[in-house]
């Protein structure tokens, strides 16, 4: 897990933050880069725990479409025994 800073945090650390009454380009810059700093890191950690979870996810529906075919085919077999 990373070290990021929580939501609570970045909200505290924008709040106590003095903003100029006119913001000049190169401010709005600073903020933007300050911002992505501090949220790239969380999305590289979310991406890191998307990964395996997709991965999961396919080998589950692997697993419940062999389940629902036998289902099928105990069927089919149930139904031919009836016949008989």
């Amino acid at each position: 897990m990373s070290t990021s800073p929580t939501h609570e945090e970045l909200a505290e650390d924008a709040s106590s933050q003095q903003l100029p009454t006119e913001l000049t380009p190169s401010d709005i810059l600073a903020a933007i880069n300050s911002l992505s700093e501090k949220v790239d890191p969380r999305l590289a950690d979310i991406s890191k725990s998307i990964g395996p979870l997709t991965e999961t996810v396919k080998a589950t529906k692997g697993r419940v479409h062999e389940v629902e075919q036998t289902t099928v085919d105990h069927e089919a077999r149930l139904q031919d025994i009836e016949k008989q």
